[in-house]
């Protein structure tokens, strides 16, 4: 059994919120205080943090990431990303607020990969020098999991301008959120894309981040939802029971065509059905 603050503090560089770069200020549909001004080329852009990715891959020229595909609906229309490298926490307890010369905000994309209907989505991205210096560790991935093991993701879902300021800049609150939970259940949805179901919440921004598997140490899963369940013959009382969903790492056969260097797997359910 892994320590997940070990897990924590060896991987926490090779999670990276990552989030849309807006050109065009107007009709942004989202509230200021989500919004980070920015300055690209010149010019005045505000980025958006909408989940966090984590790294597959790096070398010194190049970087592969997976994140969850809804985080990103207009892709086809603007590919600009851009990289949060926000200053690493030294506990999982550490939470603080980040001015705006903390943050590293670093954008640039080779190529990117698509799979919709499993929500998932890897990007190539030439390796920014900071985040190669911070010599992050590729995250490993597993097929290797049993129902009621426990669980845990890491995600640094955005809070937003709070209000204050340090040296006469704003404050961002990324979290360094760490949810600990026990897979509950898996079921294929829509015939082709294998679920993995835990006990407990993760909320915006954690979308794309990774199901870790404390049993070994290994990351099963890609997150990317949440429900919830009202309490049987009493519907008033709503959100009374949350599950997450995560989809299985091995749904990323799928992007191995494009990117030919990306950790291979075996069919999908093979893993499902040895343990059944």
């Amino acid at each position: 059994m892994k320590n997940r603050t070990e897990l924590f503090l060896k991987y926490s560089n090779s999670v990276i919120p990552i989030g849309h770069i807006f050109n065009k200020t107007e009709n942004i549909p989202i509230n200021s205080k989500y919004l980070i001004p920015w300055c690209r080329r010149g010019k005045k852009v505000f980025i958006f943090p909408a989940a966090t990715a984590f790294i597959l891959k790096i070398d010194k020229d190049i970087t592969q990431l997976v994140t969850a595909n809804h985080a990103f609906p207009e892709i086809e229309k603007n590919i600009d990303i851009a990289l949060f490298l926000i200053p690493q926490a030294e506990t999982p307890a550490d939470l603080r607020p980040f001015p705006v010369s903390e943050i590293k905000i670093y954008s640039g994309l080779r190529s990117y990969k698509r799979l919709p209907r499993q929500d998932i989505c890897v990007f190539e991205i030439d390796t920014p020098e900071v985040l190669f210096h911070l010599k992050p560790k590729p995250i490993p991935l597993g097929l290797d999991f049993l129902i009621g093991d426990p669980v845990f993701t890491m995600g640094y879902p955005f809070i937003g301008f709070e209000g204050t300021y340090q040296n006469g800049l704003p404050n961002y609150h990324f979290v360094n959120r760490l949810t600990s939970a026990h897979l509950s259940s898996i079921w294929v949805e829509s015939n082709e894309t294998l679920i993995m179901e835990f006990d407990n919440y993760v909320g915006p921004g954690n979308s794309g981040g990774p199901l870790f598997s404390l049993r070994t140490g290994q990351v099963i899963g890609i997150v990317t939802s949440v429900r919830t369940e009202p309490i049987p013959n009493f519907p008033q009382l709503q959100n009374t029971t949350t599950f997450s969903h995560a989809t299985y790492v091995s749904e990323l056969n799928r992007a191995c065509q494009k990117f030919p260097n990306l950790p291979k797997f075996g069919e999908c359910l093979h893993c499902y059905s040895q343990k059944k």
